[in-house]
């Protein structure tokens, strides 16, 4: 197997529906007030640049812009199946669609009936850089071509991938979680790998592992990334074809991720 168990996580959707007896109605003024809508969640998953911040609600799927200068393309299925594009910059004047604005960034959605709050929030923050991730309480470099998908859960996880066609060769950050209950480096080998690499003492620590799975050889590195109390788990698989590409990709994000003030 490709991953190991424990890191693994399902995406669990729940619905609830009121039913009432057969033939009945409920006038709209004797329904409950709907609950108000929690804040986007402390850990949550950001695309940060140009002087903004955008929390998103996960599940969400997020497209690097195509050229520079150009527009994250955001498809979030934290309500329904809703398209966002975040620009860098201020809107056109007389531009339509425009969702949400701070100094340096604005959204655009082709949804006139879009209200912000149900997919995230758009701050004004201190870094003008070019795009990055954020994760909880850390940030890091978003390479070139990674689309990114970002899922909740008991333990949340980041996928980026450089191959859509390829679902399993990725990098994935997992957590944030207590330091306890992510291994050392060592304890992150699972059963039929074999060590080719370890470095307990690098920052941050890491070991390759290799594997067989259906007739290919592939290979995984596992990065253990503290951030204050908490880590993040940052793994890359793939093929040996094409591990030097994604080991490029994830030393990157490993490499990079680093504790952010608040928006």
């Amino acid at each position: 197997m490709r991953r190991r168990d424990w890191c693994t996580g399902a995406l669990a959707l729940a619905s609830l529906s009121c039913r009432q007896k057969p033939d009945t109605t409920v006038s709209p003024d004797e329904l409950p007030p709907a609950p108000e809508r929690p804040a986007v969640p402390p850990d949550a998953f950001a695309i940060e640049g140009h002087g903004a911040r955008l929390a998103l609600r996960r599940p969400v799927h997020v497209q690097p812009p195509v050229a520079e200068g150009g527009a994250v393309h955001i498809l979030s299925e934290a309500d329904g199946r809703r398209t966002l594009k975040l620009h860098p910059g201020v809107p056109p004047e007389g531009k339509t669609g425009v969702v949400a604005s701070v100094d340096g960034a604005w959204i655009e959605s082709a949804d006139e009936a879009l209200t912000l709050d149900e997919l995230g929030e758009l701050t004004a923050t201190g870094y003008d850089g070019d795009w990055r991730i954020v994760i909880a309480d850390a940030a890091c470099e978003w390479p070139d071509e990674l689309d990114v998908e970002a899922f909740g859960g008991e333990l949340p996880r980041v996928e980026l991938r450089r191959f859509a066609e390829l679902r399993d060769v990725m990098v994935v950050v997992r957590g944030p979680a207590r330091a306890e209950d992510i291994p050392p480096i060592d304890g992150l080998v699972a059963p039929g790998q074999e060590i080719v690499a370890t470095h307990p003492e690098a920052t941050p620590p890491w070991i390759e592992l290799t594997y067989g799975y259906d007739g290919e050889t592939w290979t995984q590195r596992h990065y253990r990334v503290e951030i204050g109390a908490r880590v993040l788990l940052v793994t890359a698989q793939a093929t040996a074809e094409l591990a030097e590409v994604i080991f490029a990709d994830v030393q990157t994000v490993a490499g990079s991720l680093r504790a952010t003030a608040p928006a």
